[in-house]
This record gives C-alpha cells, sequence and structure tokens, in this order.
C-alpha cells in the first residue's frame, strides 16, 4: 500500500423509528447518527471504506424492518458516496440475505485499496450464541492463502478477548477462530456486538478490536488505519463533552 489504508467501523445502530429515546440509547435517531459517522469521518480522514458491524435494526421480525433497512442503506450510500460500504450481518438483523440485499453488498473476500477484507456472515442459536459455519472459515482459510496484503477480518461477535458475562457475547468457536486468524497471518480483527467495546488488544501477532454502539451518548465511531507500523485505532465521537 502507498498509503495507510483507512477504515470507518460504525458499531451497533439498532434503529427504530418507533423507539423510546432515553439518556442511555436513543434508537430512533438512527439514520441520522449513520449519516453523520460517515460525513464527518470521510470529511476529516479521507476513508477507504466503511464497515457497518451489524445490528442495524432494534427488531429484525418487525415487519417494517426492510422499510427501515432502506433507509439506513440509502443514507449510509449518500454519504459515502463511491466509498465501498461493507456490511456485517448480526443477530438483531435476523435475515442475514435480506440485509445484505438491500445495502447492495456481499459476505466474503474484498480487496480495497491494497488491503483485503472478509466479511463473516455468522449465525445465531435461540439462546443467542453466535456460531461459525465451519464451511464459511474454510473458504476464509483458502482465500487468505490465494493472496498477498494485509488482512482485515469483519464479524459481528466479539473474538477475543472473550467478555465475562452470562449473555454469550464471544463467538462460541473464538479458540479455534482465533488459531485460524494467526495462521492465516490476519492483522486485525474487528467485531461489535458488546455495546460497551473493547480496546486494540493483540495475541499470537493478530489485533483484535470491539467497536461500541453508535446508539448510545456519546455516539463512538471509530477510524482504523493499516500501515506498515501495523493497526491504529482512533476512536471518534459524534457528541462532546
Amino acid at each position: 500500500m502507498n498509503e495507510p489504508f483507512r477504515l470507518l467501523v460504525i458499531g451497533d445502530v439498532h434503529y427504530d423509528p418507533s423507539g423510546n429515546d432515553e439518556p442511555q440509547r436513543r434508537p430512533s435517531r438512527g439514520v441520522q447518527l449513520v449519516r453523520d459517522a460517515i460525513s464527518d469521518a470521510v470529511g476529516r480522514f479521507g476513508i477507504h471504506a466503511v464497515a457497518l458491524m451489524g445490528d442495524l435494526v432494534e427488531d429484525g421480525h418487525d415487519p417494517d424492518t426492510p422499510e427501515n433497512l432502506q433507509k439506513l442503506a440509502e443514507a449510509a450510500r449518500t454519504a459515502a458516496a463511491d466509498i465501498p460500504l461493507l456490511v456485517v450481518p448480526g443477530n438483531h438483523d435476523v435475515d442475514a440475505e435480506r440485509l445484505l440485499g438491500i445495502f447492495g453488498t456481499e459476505a466474503g473476500g474484498h480487496e480495497i485499496a491494497g488491503c483485503r477484507l472478509f466479511v463473516f456472515s455468522d449465525m445465531w442459536w435461540a439462546d443467542d450464541t453466535g456460531h461459525r459455519p465451519q464451511e464459511q472459515q474454510r473458504l476464509f482459510v483458502d482465500w487468505a492463502a490465494a493472496g498477498d496484503g494485509p488482512i482485515v477480518a469483519l464479524q459481528h461477535n466479539p473474538i477475543h478477548p472473550p467478555v465475562e458475562n452470562d449473555y454469550p457475547y464471544a463467538l462460541a468457536e473464538h479458540e479455534r477462530v482465533t488459531a485460524d486468524y494467526a495462521a492465516a497471518g490476519v492483522t486485525l480483527s474487528v467485531s461489535a456486538h458488546y455495546h460497551a467495546g473493547l480496546p486494540l488488544t493483540f495475541l499470537a501477532g493478530v489485533g483484535y478490536f470491539t467497536s461500541p454502539a453508535l446508539h448510545k451518548p456519546p455516539h463512538p465511531y471509530t477510524v482504523i488505519t493499516i500501515g506498515p507500523e501495523g493497526p491504529r485505532v482512533l476512536p471518534q465521537y459524534l457528541e462532546t463533552a
């Protein structure tokens, strides 16, 4: 890469236009927050790609979900203009195929501005435990081995470090996944789902970062740079004290 790759990461939006906003969360403002985060980052940093990290809506079973996702997609596309948009399905989104279709993007491997990014579409069981399909993991391993350049893995559930909580935040297969990421030479793994977020940490040479939730004040988003010195995480906020 001739210059550092810059990725805008936006965590859980949980858009619900009929939801009640509270001091702790603002679900009804999802469209505005997505538009503002992208516009702010593009204007200030010069972004190569935008990653929406799942749970774009509060309730994917709601009959209005297609319309709500369309509103989010239009806001993101307008703000991002010609910038590639990557969308990671989350457990609240329910139907990954519907989500990706509305946004006009795909899971799997993407090559953008010298960086290689792989979008995972994981599965969730009735208890909300996240699972990585073996076929998809094998596809990633083969894809990673077939090219050159820094690799960024994108998934909804955190991989490392595991979150100690009764609610199942970490992907159930996180130990197998971290081993595969290390063997593949992944530069950075990016997740969401845990609304507080987790700072950049390293395991076996792989960076791991969990994005905080956009729908909670002060409405954080993250700019990640990938350069010769490795990944850097730059937290940003739409609201300031």
